[in-house]
């Protein structure tokens, strides 16, 4: 079982390869977070329910972050 420390830090990890396009998969971040696919798929509900605008691009075939640039 993972720490909340732990899930924190991958929380933010997530979004930081999100922030910079380098998320290209959920299977990459399972890959890379040594998880299943569901916990992948629930941070980013996750992320999505604290406000970041996270999509999946079919066309690009990975998920993005989009931006609401407030000026």
């Amino acid at each position: 079982m993972r720490s909340y420390r732990s899930h924190s830090e991958d929380m933010i990890h997530l979004l930081d390869m999100l922030e910079k396009g380098r998320l290209i998969s959920r299977e990459q971040a399972t890959k890379l977070f040594g998880c299943s696919a569901k916990t992948v798929t629930a941070w980013i509900k996750e992320l999505q329910e604290k406000g970041h605008d996270i999509q999946y691009s079919r066309a690009l075939q990975k998920y993005i972050l989009k931006r609401t640039d407030k000026k």
